[in-house]
């Protein structure tokens, strides 16, 4: 059962919701996520979204990678901390000076230390289109923060038979792009076995990459920048074929490492612990390098994902979920499932239709502790209590968002 405590640490997330605008709140360690987890914040009124999902359009396929392994038996437990370095958090603001490295944006260094860009930009008399990427002799720039990244370092790679701008940018947690633009001068747009190029690492990243694969099977490394309304997916996975569900925009499954794996094992925890013998099926999640997609403006770093709410069995799989056809027992059982897993941070789904599931669990036996904790229902719509929290046209499907994972920098819950 999810503490409640945790729940109502989910308000800082209701202001990036999906297909809805807002601002998130800056990224916060593990270290923090605790504290941050007592403030309560009301949920903003957001546009009401079409009910139907048109599948996005179809974007090039920057570069095909290996099928994940099988997922390993018995389930993994989850994992708690990265070993390596990792972001420090002080115990009172300090000014510190960040030396920038090529292709870093103003907006990285902002979300790297939790501050926002405006303020950044003043303490360092910046307008905030500068574009320090494209500057040759960039600035040392001042923050004031108590989240103390560590730098980036910078590395050689001497390219060997078989390697491509993809492989060696997962290889080292980098963009491709990055990669691309600061060795094009010297390498050209095509490398061949010999040449040397030029890298800087992110420390965080590089030693996540190093305890090679999730216990999922899942490749490390895959990390989001920004917010959900407003970022980039970077060297992304993506969600692995099963038996347990059906992926309807396979193209639009990419996410980050912690959320893909968060996911996969709540989905095979809730086929193993229910009874439910229907298609469960996967909408989307993010594009391959993440930014917009299809009319969503949440989805856009690999941490959102939407899940039709699965049919009652005797009703024809293929037909629209309108709440007579729903199983809303099972639907509240994936709830629970998804709830259990550490880095799950908030499901939206529409307020009128959770009365649907606190009824249908407490009929199956659910104490009223449990259901109290998972929803809102019937405190009302704009109630800071539950894990399950109102959107409107939330209405066929629940959309899931995970917490930005414990490699990952530059991410803004």
């Amino acid at each position: 059962m999810r503490p409640l405590a945790l729940a109502l640490g989910l308000s800082g997330a209701l202001a990036s919701a999906c297909e809805h605008t807002g601002q998130a709140a800056p990224v916060a360690v593990a270290a923090s996520r605790a504290q941050e987890a007592s403030e309560v914040a009301s949920t903003p009124a957001p546009e009401v979204e079409p009910e139907s999902e048109p599948e996005p359009e179809p974007e090039p396929e920057p570069e095909p990678e290996p099928a994940p392994e099988p997922d390993a038996e018995p389930e993994p437990e989850p994992e708690t901390a990265t070993p390596g370095p990792q972001i420090e958090v002080l115990e009172k603001p300090e000014y510190l000076r960040h030396r920038p490295a090529p292709m870093e944006t103003l907006d990285q260094v902002a979300h790297r230390y939790g501050v926002s860009l405006e303020r950044l930009c003043k303490w360092n008399g910046l307008a905030e289109d500068y574009a320090l990427h494209k500057v040759w002799r960039k600035p040392k720039l001042k923050v004031w923060a108590r989240r103390k990244a560590p730098p980036r370092e910078r590395r050689e790679h001497t390219v060997v038979e078989g390697d491509s701008w993809g492989s060696v940018a997962r290889q080292y947690g980098v963009a491709s792009t990055d990669l691309r633009a600061y060795n094009v001068r010297e390498v050209g747009r095509q490398m061949e076995p010999g040449e040397v190029l030029e890298l800087w690492i992110d420390p965080v990243v590089y030693a996540e990459i190093q305890l090679g694969p999730t216990p999922e099977g899942l490749r490390r490394g895959a990390y989001s920048i920004g917010s959900p309304n407003e970022g980039r997916l970077v060297n992304a996975v993506q969600l692995p074929p099963s038996e347990s569900y059906t992926l309807s925009y396979p193209n639009s499954v990419w996410g980050t490492t912690s959320s893909v794996a968060a996911l996969v094992r709540a989905l095979e925890r809730w086929r193993r612990e229910s009874d439910y013998g229907g298609v469960l099926r996967i909408g989307t999640m993010s594009r391959q390098r993440g930014g917009e997609v299809g009319h969503h403006k949440s989805h856009q770093t690999g941490r959102d994902i939407d899940i039709r709410l699965p049919l009652k069995i005797d009703v024809p799989q293929g037909l629209a979920p309108e709440p007579w056809r729903v199983d809303w027992l099972a639907t509240y059982r994936l709830i629970q499932s998804l709830a259990a897993e550490p880095q799950s941070s908030v499901i939206f789904f529409d307020y009128k239709l959770q009365k649907r599931l606190a009824k249908a669990a407490e009929a199956a036996g659910v104490p009223a502790e449990e259901i109290a904790e998972t929803l809102q229902w019937p405190i009302g719509s704009k109630s800071s209590r539950g894990f399950v929290r109102h959107e409107p046209g939330h209405t066929h499907h629940i959309h899931v968002r995970f917490h930005c994972g414990p490699a990952e920098p530059e991410c803004v819950e």
